[in-house]
């Protein structure tokens, strides 16, 4: 029996991932990479509790809309649902067009 994901979209996203070889993203591909249930689900007040004004926050998997964020944070992650991506508004960013804007994964913060 074959395990593993079998979401092209989040294979494709952990491979990009793995081909820039670097430690950034090795990290954020290995946390995408865990079996189902124990893949990363983050609220919007654990990013507004940790996260400082004006950062960039990177979430390997989903960030769920419970909760408010205080300050200017943009949130990277795999999958929003949909009230945390209407509180975020335009800074919802998808992971992908990070790690092709920032390959060296340089100023960015995981929240796993």
């Amino acid at each position: 029996m074959k395990r593993g994901s079998t979401n092209k979209q989040l294979l494709q996203t952990i491979a990009e991932c793995r081909k820039t070889k670097k430690p950034f993203w090795l990290a954020v591909a290995n946390l995408m990479a865990r079996p189902n249930r124990r893949r990363i689900r983050v609220n919007l007040w654990q990013i507004g509790r940790h996260a400082k004004d004006g950062e960039t926050v990177v979430v390997p998997g989903r960030v769920l809309g419970n909760g408010e964020l205080k300050g200017k944070v943009r949130v990277a992650a795999f999958w929003f649902s949909a009230s945390a991506s209407k509180k975020l508004g335009d800074d919802a960013l998808p992971l992908a067009s990070v790690l092709a804007q920032n390959p060296n994964g340089t100023g960015l913060h995981i929240m796993a």
